[in-house]
């Protein structure tokens, strides 16, 4: 959560600096604009970067189970494809299961059968839709965790640009 919050912060300083720099390169002209220019682009670089280590910290809450709001809505947003494909016009309403649920606390025997076959029904469904999960979340897990490794030897390796006056700067704040 502290990642996410300094991407977020850190996104939030960029873009204030490219607008800064965007009005400061409408004033001026000559050799001073294309210096701003030239730090203008810098600085949009930087904040693309910023912003894809945003979205990455904003993936790896997620995967870790700290976005709960995302998560259910991502599963509900599967729920409703899935019934789509299966012929269901509206996932919510599946009469079978539901006029089953009514009797769940029913006093009569047929209601509390009812109710139980109903369930019964969900179980293999249940249990094939947790297995399909748990093998999708091991494979991203390990694909994410093998491009993660690739990117870090990768940007170990890009030395870092220099500017016009010979000055080196990063272009990846740590």
């Amino acid at each position: 959560m502290a990642r996410l919050k300094k991407s977020e912060a850190q996104v939030k300083t960029d873009e204030g600096q490219v607008e800064l720099f965007r009005a400061q390169i409408r004033k001026v002209s000559g050799p001073q604009q294309q210096a701003f220019q030239q730090q203008l682009e810098v600085l949009e670089a930087q904040l693309a970067l910023d912003q894809d280590e945003l979205q990455d910290a904003k993936q790896d809450l997620t995967r870790a189970g700290g976005d709960m709001a995302g998560s259910i809505q991502r599963l509900w947003e599967k729920h409703r494809a899935e019934a789509q494909e299966h012929g269901s016009k509206d996932p919510s309403i599946d009469t079978a299961a539901n006029s089953a649920e009514a009797g769940y606390d029913a006093g009569n025997l047929i209601a509390q059968v009812a109710a139980w076959y109903a369930l019964s029904r969900k179980t293999p469904l249940l249990m094939r839709a947790r297995e399909e999960v748990l093998a999708d979340t091991a494979a991203l897990m390990y694909k994410h965790d093998t491009l993660e490794a690739v990117a870090t030897s990768l940007s170990a390796q890009i030395p870092p640009q220099k500017n016009s006056q010979g000055a080196g700067f990063p272009l990846v704040r740590g």
